[in-house]
């Protein structure tokens, strides 16, 4: 009976503690409940507090039993990690309340002192208060727009205003030898500030807020994000439980094996489907050619009047050039041949998802939602008809997460050299690709280890350990290869030699954009940049700084060689990230934030009969102009990109949000050795090349077939968990009754 009141007690608690978080919570960011009237606050609390108990005691009575079970260990496993990330978040989200503040200024007059001005008062959100607007002005006046105060009238000024508590007030005072000092009382808190100094020149002072009640504007805040912290947690968990208890129980996502020709019917549904999108849409969009284009397309003719790789670029990797070297040499300047071969790449990727949900879920029908996922994710069908590397780097790095698998289960020789092969090959299409595959590898070698340590190697005809190193050594020659060829030709031994305008370009410019001043003026690099590149403003307002692309030919013309400007560039950017840590942390929120905001590209269709557009010169240079086909599947494209742009802003943003959700998540997941890999990897792919350069979408789209099938699973699991409770509260409000 006691132990029954101690775990009453506890839930009871439990139940009080996360209603009032979450109601606290939802309240301060939709109605300013730390802004309201006291009594406003006690009623709405109240009142939200006693709706939420009632489904969240529901809740945590039907799952506590079970929640209990779960190890110590394994709660503290998610705990630690979810309270770290809940609580970064709320300090990121949690805003400042709006609250009224009351501000007096005292002149302190001596016999020796002149008039003080004040030139201007700016609140905390930024704006200037304008001095009309004070009423009374006291002992001062209004002068030539600067309040004066000559001693002549010993009343203070005082003005009320409403205004968030996490910024100061900025006083900007002129300054005088003879100026007298100033009593500012500000929400209670007295301050003396002394406008001495030099005739003539200008004094801010920033005088801190509080919160109601003489509250330190510090400890307010550390309360709400506070709430905000433990409301996420509450969040967390209650999604967590939904996975863990269910795949506790039973492996949620787990079914008998069907017949091979069941899984040839599914293939066979959706690659006829996903035929059939992509062929509609490549006989109404023309090929793409932007500025980045060139460096493939000059690598593939190169080869083919040369028949070497010397002429590709020095920043790319070889893939790409390597991969369109067929369709160029079959179709020559006909357009029609390069999308036809990025649009068959994108749907092999039909199958791949497919064969990844069927690893991750034993299930037919996971396995072809996955495979669905590839059919109508609407990137695949913009980027098959750009000449880039998106639609290859899907292709060869979900080809490499499902050898990485297979190879992961069954660590034999052939299948250990399959995503080496293959994740070599990723890294010549884009060289970031070197972490996915150095990770990769460092799955494989902990899994040797543990094989070669349980013995399991004995039933093996060579040692796992001994596969794998060979499987390593040869994925790694075609790099090596590569290195060799750019120091050659290039002068550099690497895969390439612009990391260093990535990085430039993701932390100087991008930052300077965002105005955040994150250069760094002392750095060594940072200056020779300012003595060698004049940047010329596009408008009068411009305060963008110039890309790497803009500063690397005014360092090459001052005498630098290539690998030095890049050098330089990256020195500019690492030494201004160092010396400015928290700026630089702010940048990077923002840059992860813009990352993840899908964006629609390429919106074009061939030409209807009739209608003239000039050829773009860059595309003229390479292929000739497609003709329309068929004229009505143009009309057709053009609503489709209508639908898709209402897709993008209110569909896409909040789903891509829930599949990152489900990312972290399925790191919890059992078995270890078959989600962490794919777990880390799509976290790589997604975030690495957004925190390195610039924060774009089609930067994170690396991973976004994985990151949904992620989705999918997670999804199932809530569904299963709902069911689940559903149930058992039948059963036990049956046992009770009877």
């Amino acid at each position: 009976m006691r132990n029954l009141f101690t775990r009453i007690s506890t839930l009871h608690i439990v139940t009080i503690a996360a209603s009032t978080a979450v109601i606290l919570s939802l309240a301060h960011h939709e109605i300013n409940f730390w802004g309201l009237a006291w009594y406003q606050q006690a009623l709405s609390a109240l009142a939200g507090i006693s709706i939420a108990a009632f489904p969240i005691y529901h809740f945590l009575k039907l799952t506590w039993d079970r929640a209990a079970k779960l190890p110590a260990k394994r709660w503290l496993v998610f705990l630690l990690p979810a309270t770290i990330f809940a609580g970064i978040l709320a300090w990121r989200i949690t805003p400042s309340p709006v609250v009224w503040h009351q501000l007096e200024i005292f002149p302190d007059f001596q016999p020796d002192s002149s008039e003080v001005r004040i030139i201007e008062i700016k609140l905390p959100q930024g704006s200037r208060i304008p001095f009309a607007d004070i009423d009374p002005l006291g002992g001062w006046r209004i002068v030539d727009d600067t309040l004066v105060a000559d001693g002549l009238n010993p009343e203070p000024l005082t003005y009320s205003f409403k205004g968030p508590i996490d910024n100061p007030i900025r006083l900007t005072l002129l300054t005088s030898p003879e100026s007298p000092a100033i009593t500012v009382s500000l929400d209670g808190l007295i301050s003396t500030v002394v406008p001495e100094g030099t005739p003539g020149s200008l004094k801010e002072v920033d005088l801190p807020v509080r919160y109601r009640y003489g509250v330190p504007s510090g400890i307010a805040m550390s309360v709400m994000i506070g709430m905000d912290l433990l409301a996420l947690l509450f969040l967390f968990t209650v999604i967590w439980l939904a996975q863990e208890l269910v795949q506790n129980e039973e492996p949620p996502l787990w079914q008998k094996r069907p017949t091979a020709a069941s899984h040839l019917t599914s293939l066979f549904i959706l690659m006829g489907i996903g035929f059939i999108l992509h062929s509609l849409n490549l006989l109404a969009v023309p090929l793409v050619v932007v500025g980045d284009s060139t460096s493939f397309l000059d690598g593939a003719l190169y080869w083919l009047k040369n028949f070497n790789l010397d002429g590709v670029s020095s920043s790319r990797g070889p893939g790409v050039s390597m991969l369109i070297i067929p369709a160029m040499a079959i179709f020559g300047r006909d357009p029609w041949g390069l999308k036809i071969y990025m649009h068959l790449l994108a749907i092999g990727c039909i199958p791949l998802c497919y064969l990844l949900g069927w690893q991750l879920s034993g299930k037919r029908w996971f396995a072809f939602l996955s495979g669905l996922v590839a059919v109508l994710t609407p990137d695949l069908y913009l980027y098959s008809n750009l000449v880039m590397s998106e639609i290859p780097n899907i292709f060869f790095g979900l080809t490499y997460a499902v050898l990485l698998v297979l190879a992961l289960e069954k660590f034999q020789w052939g299948w250990l050299l399959g995503p080496m092969v293959i994740g070599a090959f990723s890294v010549l299409v884009r060289p970031e690709n070197i972490v996915m595959f150095v990770v990769g590898i460092l799955f494989l070698t902990v899994k040797g280890f543990l094989v070669f340590r349980n013995q399991q190697y004995k039933s093996k005809p060579i040692n796992p350990l001994l596969s794998l190193g060979l499987s390593v050594f040869i994925g790694i020659l075609p790099l090596l290869w590569w290195s060799a060829h750019n120091y050659r030709v290039h002068g550099f031994f690497g895969l390439s030699d612009y990391a260093g305008e990535v990085l430039y370009d993701g932390w100087i410019y991008f930052g300077e954009s965002s105005h955040i001043p994150i250069t760094d003026p002392g750095s060594r690099a940072a200056r020779i940049i300012s003595s060698t590149y004049v940047h010329h403003p596009r408008s009068a307002d411009d305060t963008d700084a110039p890309t790497g692309w803009d500063v690397f030919p005014a360092l090459v013309n001052a005498g630098y060689s290539q690998q030095q400007a890049f050098a330089i560039l990256r020195q500019t950017a690492i030494d201004s990230i160092v010396t400015n840590p928290t700026l630089a942390l702010e940048l990077l929120f923002i840059k992860i934030r813009e990352g993840f905001v899908p964006e629609t590209t390429a919106t074009f269709t061939i030409n209807l009969p009739g209608e003239y557009h000039p050829q773009d010169p860059l595309k003229s240079a390479y292929f000739d102009e497609e003709s329309a086909v068929i004229p009505t599947l143009i009309t057709f494209q053009q609503a489709v990109y209508l639908l898709m742009d209402y897709w993008y802003i209110y569909g896409y943003q909040p789903w891509i949000w829930i599949c990152l959700t489900a990312l972290g998540l399925c790191l919890y997941r059992q078995p270890f050795f078959l989600w962490a890999p794919l777990v880390v990897l799509t976290g790589i792919r997604i975030l690495f090349p957004t925190i390195m350069g610039l924060s774009h979408w089609r930067y994170a789209l690396s991973g976004i077939l994985p990151l949904q099938i992620f989705a999918l699973a997670g999804l199932h699991s809530l569904a299963l968990f709902l069911i689940t409770i559903n149930y058992n509260g039948k059963i036990k409000s049956n046992s009770a009754s009877s």
